[in-house]
């Protein structure tokens, strides 16, 4: 009964900064006629929900763009690869990689440019935990493929303290599109120097 008589920019406040969506979801299913209305039917409510679970900036989307609801949150959760596209732009990636053998960790930072399904990047090497040195290398032949119902992504990174090349693969996570994650292998000594890679997603430049 209290909840009823709150004004409606604290169920706002609430609903879209302190209860999951399956919490402000049971709460309005929970509640009498006018207070399911006033949570279900809220775009700001689910607005704040969707930005909260499907954080910004994303390298996907839904292809069926609609106004903020309970139905748009619940498409974009159960999203199947095909109902999902590729946000085209510049984007800035932070992330590491470490050695399979030495576990030597590199953090590393990329400037990407995803065109479609296409993108390559400057990327700035830092000195790793064991050993490589800082210097500033390229992403090139960067593609965005389809496996079942994954994102796959594929790159190959040269550096100019390096023979040959760096091969990436791995995935996208679709549940957010702001992960890249996978292996690599130096092309080489493809068996002796490999591991793995983590890459987010942390703006967008314009």
């Amino acid at each position: 009964m209290l909840l009823q008589t709150l004004p409606q920019d604290l169920i706002r406040l609430l609903c879209g900064a302190y209860l999951t969506p399956h919490e402000a979801t049971y709460l309005a299913f929970a509640s009498q006629r006018l207070l399911w209305c006033r949570i279900i039917f809220d775009k700001t409510i689910w607005s704040l929900l969707f930005q909260r679970r499907f954080p910004q900036p994303s390298l996907l989307q839904l292809k069926e763009t609609s106004a903020p609801s309970l139905e748009r949150f619940r498409h974009r959760l159960t999203a199947t690869r095909r109902a999902l596209r590729m946000v085209a732009g510049e984007y800035l990636l932070c992330g590491e990689t470490c050695d399979a053998g030495s576990g030597n960790v590199t953090p590393a930072t990329s400037n990407l440019t995803l065109s479609s399904y296409s993108f390559h990047a400057d990327v700035h090497i830092s000195k790793g935990t064991l050993h490589n040195k800082e210097c500033m290398g390229v992403w090139q032949r960067g593609f965005f493929g389809a496996a079942r119902n994954e994102w796959t992504v594929s790159f190959e990174e040269i550096l100019p303290t390096n023979a040959g090349k760096f091969v990436y693969e791995g995935i996208l996570e679709k549940e957010t599109g702001t992960i890249l994650k996978g292996t690599f292998y130096w092309s080489v000594m493809p068996k002796r120097v490999c591991g793995t890679f983590r890459f987010q997603v942390q703006e967008r430049r314009k």
